[in-house]
């Protein structure tokens, strides 16, 4: 990068516009992604409509929507070949161009959270007592003291399973613990994402929280009326 490009970007950090304080990090994380497409395979998560994802929508122009924010799902049928989806960001900030969702989002979150943690405590729970009942027994012979050896060292990789788990969960628990409980779905920034987008806030095996039904109808007439100005569907 040339000095006179480093020089404007750290002009734009330091101009006191929130917008452009992260600048230099963003543009080595699009160089990143673009690198990732460079090498993508063609395979592509496949999310459900109504679900809540997290966006890195990015610097964008002006008025355009900015930075990261959660978002929710409009595709209807999305497959693991699509690589874009249309979305609805959220905001945790009033406004009357956005439409107030009747969910809080920091209570789905550490629900989910919260009852993996208690998933992760039974594991470890069950994994002990296991341990215990099959070791229960003085026999120290050299079968024995080699099956104790073997599921000892089991036990551990599995200990070490749940404690990761545990970690992560605590880990997404901190950063869901800032989002406040109202959300505002941003109806005039509907917009298509590239899934290269999409940042994973929950460990793996929890799922998005989803909205129902009746709120993507609501989302859908909204966005007709305001940007389409279709009638309503029913």
């Amino acid at each position: 990068m040339s000095h006179s490009i480093e020089k404007r970007i750290n002009k734009l950090k330091h101009s006191g516009n929130p917008k452009f304080k992260s600048l230099d990090s963003d543009l080595h994380y699009l160089i990143k992604r673009f690198e990732g497409e460079k090498n993508h395979k063609g395979f592509y998560p496949k999310f459900k409509q109504g679900g809540i994802i997290f966006v890195d929508f990015g610097i964008n122009v002006n008025k355009e929507f900015s930075n990261s924010h959660f978002a929710i799902v409009m595709n209807k049928n999305d497959s693991n070949t699509e690589d874009t989806l249309n979305v609805v960001p959220l905001s945790s900030k009033e406004n009357k161009k956005y439409l107030k969702m009747d969910f809080d989002l920091k209570w789905e979150y550490f629900l989910r959270l919260f009852l993996n943690l208690i998933s992760s405590h039974n594991n470890m729970v069950k994994l002990k007592e296991d341990f215990d009942k099959k070791y229960s027994e003085d026999k120290f012979d050299k079968e024995f003291i080699s099956e104790f050896i073997s599921d000892a060292l089991n036990f551990e990789n599995k200990l070490d399973e749940i404690n990761r788990s545990v970690n992560n969960t605590a880990s997404a628990m901190d950063k869901v613990k800032k989002l406040k409980g109202s959300s505002y779905a941003c109806i005039n920034s509907f917009q298509p994402i590239s899934k290269f987008r999409i940042r994973k806030v929950l460990p793996q095996k929890i799922k998005n929280p989803v909205i129902d039904p009746s709120d993507i109808m609501i989302l859908i007439n909204q966005i007709n009326n305001n940007i389409l100005q279709i009638p309503d569907i029913r």
